[in-house]
């Protein structure tokens, strides 16, 4: 955990409470489930609603975190972030990044990234849905990453934060459990409405379900054939070099 401590720094996760909890059983491979999380070049045309919130390059950029976007993207937006970096230092907040090669144990990532230009937080608007959880005061529009392996990840927003935990459940079917968190004092329905808390993940969450399903269809057909990975898979592939690693090791579990 000790990568994650900086980028987590005052930002009210270890006191918050849990505001809303949903579960999409998922009929498909956990490891689909994951590389469907692990890119967002499918985000413009299949979730209008998460990209309505974000900054059109950074999606390119970073739109699945640290390591995910290709070079050319990653240039690009290179200026905004840094420019965004040195205004969100100024309140306090922790800025940078970091991910995990596919040799490491747990491959992991890290970021502080802007949400778009006017955003306080990922809501549908980019207005506050709950009380600020953070202790800088001040929103600074930037959301934290934090993988901490394939099956666990927090998005941490200044108002709320989502943890994302993926279980396999059999050789084709999985939880994807999300959790939305806020301040702890924070009332429902007087400071937070859970419908709004949710609403761009819990929209998002479904897309996703129906296009791995689809996905696990595909590969089951007995007209699959497996193709390149593109530019915008970056972290796939590695995941994918990860997964074989582990295998081999000696004391590594068996998985499906």
């Amino acid at each position: 955990m000790a990568p994650f401590r900086e980028l987590l720094r005052g930002q009210g996760v270890a006191v918050g409470k849990i505001a809303a909890r949903k579960l999409y059983p998922t009929q498909a491979n956990w490891k689909l489930v994951v590389e469907n999380f692990f890119e967002c070049y499918h985000c413009n045309t299949a979730h209008p609603t998460y990209c309505s919130v974000h900054d059109k390059m950074k999606m390119l950029a970073f739109g699945a975190g640290a390591g995910s976007g290709d070079r050319e993207a990653v240039h690009e937006y290179e200026k905004k972030l840094k420019e965004w970096e040195v205004k969100s230092a100024a309140l306090g907040y922790p800025i940078g990044m970091f991910a995990d090669g596919p040799d490491t144990r747990f491959f992991r990532s890290g970021n502080r990234l802007p949400i778009s230009d006017d955003a306080k937080t990922e809501s549908v608007d980019g207005k506050p849905v709950a009380p600020l959880m953070s202790a800088y005061g001040e929103f600074d529009g930037g959301q934290t990453g934090c993988v901490f392996n394939p099956l666990s990840t927090i998005l941490v927003n200044n108002d709320h934060a989502v943890i994302f935990r993926f279980t396999p459940r059999g050789p084709q079917s999985t939880d994807v459990d999300a959790i939305w968190i806020v301040r702890g004092n924070a009332r429902e329905g007087i400071d937070f409405v859970p419908e709004e808390l949710m609403r761009v993940w819990d929209v998002t969450l479904r897309e996703d379900k129906t296009i791995t399903e689809n996905n696990q269809k595909g590969v089951n057909s007995s007209a699959y054939r497996p193709g390149r990975y593109s530019t915008q898979e970056k972290r796939i592939s590695e995941f994918a070099d990860w997964y074989m690693g582990m295998q081999l090791e000696p004391t590594a579990p068996s998985a499906a």
